[in-house]
């Protein structure tokens, strides 16, 4: 996860449709903008994964989880706020 000039961002929530994480435990990205979601037991499928962070837009993407870990990279811009 990073903003629009590269740099990592930490703290993001990440929510999942249709399935949502934050209803069990709010997952949040870490300081390298990273986050694992498998550690929450999501099955195998097709995913909206979302980031939210104040001060950004929300950025989504779609995610194919259905043969094993996936990496996505999602960018996030500032609401200019």
């Amino acid at each position: 996860m990073t903003d629009a000039d590269g740099r990592s961002l930490a703290g993001a929530k990440i929510l999942t449709e249709p399935s949502p994480i934050s209803e069990i435990a709010p997952s949040r990205s870490r300081s390298d903008g990273s986050f694992d979601l498998a550690r929450y037991g999501l099955p195998p499928g097709r995913y909206t994964v979302t980031a939210r962070l104040e001060g950004y837009h929300d950025a989504s993407v779609e995610v194919d989880a259905r043969t094993g870990p996936v990496h996505v990279e999602i960018v996030l811009h500032s609401d200019g706020g």
